[in-house]
């Protein structure tokens, strides 16, 4: 965040041009469905999706509304909500340099329907620390929305006994069964990048990519004990140019 300015990391920042560089590079079969993108939110056609999805923006973390049931939402209300996203600077506010770089967007996405998932029907979000193509560690976000809850794995699944930021859910996740071809999945994405977190979901047609970044938690996300920083650090061989 500081001294890195490859185009690259704006690309991955981008939740919508990531998609375009995830298809180029693994193939869109890992990306979810894209129904609408657009700026003039008063145009979207919520007649035209169905019950469940996902509306979100491009330029930001936290810009993110999951419609569960559209018929019993007030479309008023999403309107307002993605219009204020758009007139926020997220790099700014953050500090991360490449939001400020994205010209903003609004996405609405399918809703992914897990069998991993919580009491809300929210699916678990996997995300996976790699390292120039090879992944370190894997944190798996539970209850996202009602009661956040954090595991950390290494690449075999042993459990790390660490808290990053929130605590530990009170049942550790099961190893997911198809947590092979989620790591594969997840190190072709990073492949020939340094370091990026790529965040994916177990969905009942195949891992699927929602979102990958280079500065998880604004880089101020901390770990308990503090030796795990220091360990993750480790596998990082920094590579940045301008």
């Amino acid at each position: 965040m500081a001294i890195d300015r490859r185009p690259l990391l704006v690309t991955l920042s981008d939740k919508f041009k990531m998609r375009q560089y995830v298809a180029g590079k693994i193939g869109p079969h890992v990306l979810n469905n894209l129904l609408w993108l657009g700026k003039d939110v008063s145009t979207i056609p919520f007649d035209d999706f169905p019950k469940a999805f996902v509306i979100k923006a491009n330029h930001g973390s936290g810009f993110v509304r999951i419609v569960t049931d559209k018929s019993a939402g007030r479309r008023d209300d999403v309107i307002r909500e993605a219009g204020g996203w758009l007139r926020l600077d997220y790099g700014k506010q953050s500090e991360e340099w490449a939001y400020s770089r994205i010209d903003p967007l609004v996405m609405v996405e399918e809703f992914i329907e897990s069998r991993a998932k919580s009491t809300d029907g929210v699916p678990w979000d996997y995300k996976f620390f790699v390292f120039d193509g090879k992944c370190a560690m894997i944190e798996v976000d539970v209850s996202r929305f009602c009661g956040h809850a954090r595991a950390l794995f290494t690449r075999d699944w042993e459990h790390i006994p660490a808290t990053f930021t929130y605590p530990q859910p009170q049942k550790k996740p099961p190893r997911p069964a198809a947590l092979d071809e989620m790591l594969s999945v997840a190190e072709a994405g990073g492949k020939g990048i340094d370091f990026v977190r790529v965040d994916i979901y177990d969905s009942n047609r195949g891992p699927l990519i929602g979102e990958m970044t280079c500065f998880p938690a604004a880089g101020t996300g901390r770990f308990s004990p503090s030796y795990y920083d220091d360990w993750l650090g480790s596998f990082w061989k920094f590579y940045a140019r301008a």
